[in-house]
């Protein structure tokens, strides 16, 4: 004899093999068509704010000594902007995939997955977050694991007493300022009474410059000037997306995008 029912609730389902997950997900994203304005939606977004966007390549002296080991020795994408930066347990958080920090997540809001994931696909070799607050610099790098697996990079790391420690997000705070003061990086973009954060797009090959190849082919000159003034028609942010030269072609004069 069936019981009468009083009601219901539903026991959601869990994931029991996330890596497989991941692994499907990073296949199946487009890209091409995410990557740059996930990225750029990120930072014009609540609660990061910025102002201004500076599309560039990676400054050589970000990449420190304990990044020798993976030879990142050709020009890498970089995407800096100036909006609220990150402290290291937020950095730790928003590099979890379907964690979105201080924004609406579900479906009426930010699942937290679009850039990394997009990004992950074509930065096998490294996604690089850094981002500075409150006078402290914070590193982290994502990239695929050696058995195939997606995650934040654990650094064994000396200091100058000789102790030895593993780190998933490492303070460069005095890398950064001695950089600084040697003339090696801009005051204008990485003094550390100011907040920002900078990602960079390290590519499936720590030799490939992903400038000019950000999906692993060449593409034209000017690629993301055009796919950003394209998909940012209507956007209303006021935030203005500076473009170093090589990032434009020879017929695109202006340096700046303005999202109005």
């Amino acid at each position: 004899m069936t019981k009468k029912n009083h009601g219901y609730s539903v026991d959601p389902l869990r994931i029991e093999n996330t890596d497989n997950i991941v692994d499907l997900l990073t296949r199946t994203a487009k890209s091409e068509d995410s990557m740059i304005v996930e990225t750029i939606n990120n930072a014009v977004e609540d609660p990061a704010n910025a102002s201004l966007i500076h599309c560039t390549k990676a400054d050589p002296n970000l990449f420190g000594d304990d990044l020798a080991f993976f030879q990142y020795n050709k020009v890498k994408l970089a995407i800096w902007n100036n909006g609220n930066g990150m402290t290291r347990q937020t950095l730790e958080e928003v590099t979890n995939l379907s964690k979105s920090v201080g924004k609406d997540q579900g479906k009426n809001g930010s699942f937290g997955i679009g850039a990394k994931i997009s990004s992950l696909k074509v930065n096998e070799s490294g996604l690089m977050w850094i981002s500075c607050t409150k006078g402290q610099v914070h590193r982290v790098l994502l990239k695929k694991g050696p058995e195939g697996q997606y995650g934040r990079v654990n650094f064994v790391l000396e200091d100058e007493d000789g102790d030895v420690a593993e780190a998933r997000v490492v303070d460069i705070t005095d890398t950064i300022n001695e950089n600084i003061k040697n003339g090696s990086l801009e005051d204008e973009y990485f003094n550390t009474e100011k907040d920002y954060t900078i990602i960079v797009f390290c590519g499936n090959d720590s030799k490939q410059n992903t400038v000019k190849s950000p999906y692993g082919q060449d593409i034209a000159d000017g690629w993301m000037v055009k796919e950003l003034a394209r998909r940012y028609a209507t956007i209303p942010s006021g935030a203005i997306i500076k473009f170093d030269k090589y990032l434009r072609n020879k017929n695109q004069v202006e340096q700046s995008l303005r999202l109005s």
